[in-house]
């Protein structure tokens, strides 16, 4: 965990530095806890693509079970998606209160006035 109370940046440079670590620790966070699900359902939708085409081509199934098949894939994919989109706008969130964790931290060190009580707590 980052000690903030000592962070007091002198230059926009430094504390843009500290911001993109944030920003890159955060989305990490993200990456690792939706790359699994987006990973298996783009995995999930090719297999079942791959397997009717398969069938298709070998008559073993009629177009419209075929079309019920990619439907119900296309509609599996569609929720992972959303939770990934519920998961993004929580990233987002979680970035813009990092950025100004940070920014609040270099702040109140610097000038011992707190502007953001909700996120920085000494």
């Amino acid at each position: 965990m980052t000690n903030f109370t000592d962070f007091a940046p002198d230059t926009m440079s430094e504390l843009m530095k500290a911001i993109k670590s944030d920003l890159s620790e955060e989305f990490s966070g993200w990456w690792g806890a939706n790359k699994s699900a987006v990973s298996g359902a783009i995995r999930t939708v090719s297999q079942s693509a791959f397997e009717t085409q398969k069938s298709l081509l070998k008559g073993d199934i009629e177009e419209e079970l075929a079309d019920i098949a990619l439907q119900s894939q296309k509609a599996a994919l569609r929720q992972v998606l959303r939770h990934t989109k519920l998961m993004s706008l929580i990233l987002l969130q979680a970035l813009v209160n990092a950025i100004f964790k940070r920014i609040g931290w270099a702040l109140l060190n610097k000038t011992g006035v707190n502007f953001f009580p909700e996120l920085v707590t000494p």
